[in-house]
């Protein structure tokens, strides 16, 4: 008897699903969000420590629109056990150790833009279970203080480009398709991703939605995958 293609091996699931509120990556914590009244939708999580796992990418993610983004209103594949998680060193010179708590990290001025990116637990200590703790990484992630760095003039909102300084991004280890972080440490940030590179000067797949100011140090952040457990 012929085994189907589609047989999940172990450590797969069947995901929930749910509309989009707004929209979000692949890999995102995400939450439950009344933004549509009437329905029941998620949103990415901002800095919660209650989650229903992550924004899983499954065969029926539409072609066209933002790749590497559900949109709003689109069906939303979540995984609530085993899933692979949007990790930042939020600005500091940190890696995940296996078996380290991870929790959302705190964003921008710590308020508005639902991101769902994690970070270390406790004050980057990770070793340590905290309350606010929603995932334990299951591998080891190397990052540190080159994956981010200030741009080299301001970014406007709806800007398609960032330009940074001479090395910056071969510092960062950037490459298209990977996962950034545009972050306005006064104010909002915004998940994006490379849609090109140059040297000097990375193209984005989503226009900015922030004000970045190169003399205010605020960041572009390269982001990292993680496989984790979700802690309930």
């Amino acid at each position: 008897m012929a085994v189907p293609k589609d047989v999940r091996m172990v450590g797969s699931q069947i995901p929930l699903s749910y509309p989009a509120a707004s929209r979000m990556a692949f890999g995102a914590a995400v939450v439950g969000s009344g933004l549509t009244a009437g329905s029941e939708t998620i949103k990415a999580v901002t800095a919660e420590n209650s989650i229903l796992g992550f924004a899983d990418k499954r065969k029926f993610v539409r072609s066209g629109g933002y790749d590497g983004f559900y949109e709003q209103y689109e069906e939303v594949a979540i995984v609530d056990d085993f899933a692979r998680a949007l990790v930042t060193p939020n600005g500091a010179d940190l890696n995940i150790d296996m078996n380290d708590f991870l929790e959302v990290a705190a964003l921008g001025d710590g308020s508005t833009s639902p991101h769902g990116i994690l970070e270390e637990a406790g004050s980057a200590a990770g070793g340590t279970f905290t309350v606010a703790t929603v995932a334990k990484a299951l591998e080891s992630v190397s990052m540190g203080s080159k994956s981010y760095k200030v741009p080299a003039s301001d970014v406007a909102v709806s800007d398609k480009t960032v330009t940074m300084d001479a090395g910056a991004i071969a510092a960062m280890g950037i490459e298209v398709g990977d996962y950034i972080l545009l972050e306005d440490l006064n104010g909002a940030c915004q998940m994006n991703k490379v849609a090109s590179l140059t040297a000097t000067v990375i193209g984005l797949v989503i226009p900015s939605t922030v004000v970045l100011v190169h003399n205010n140090s605020d960041l572009v952040t390269r982001l990292y995958q993680c496989r984790v457990k979700v802690v309930k």
